[in-house]
């Protein structure tokens, strides 16, 4: 008969593995969308609709991470 399959210990912890990515998931947008906003401004391009959808799917796309890191 074959032997059941052993675990061969505990998992290591990569919580700070996840956690560190979804740190970087709201940075790095976050910058992105900074940087486009004082160039628009600098320009003085002025502000369109594509603009303002870009501030409503960076919040809507960072609240889960949001969540994410609240738990």
């Amino acid at each position: 008969m074959a032997e059941a399959y052993k675990v061969p210990g505990p998992l290591p912890d990569k919580s700070f593995h996840v956690v560190g990515a979804a740190i970087v998931a709201i940075v790095v947008p976050t910058i992105a969308v900074a940087l486009r906003y004082c160039s628009r401004g600098l320009a003085k391009a002025g502000f369109w609709w594509d603009d303002w959808i870009i501030i409503i799917s960076l919040v809507v796309n960072s609240l889960p991470l949001f969540v994410h890191l609240a738990y």
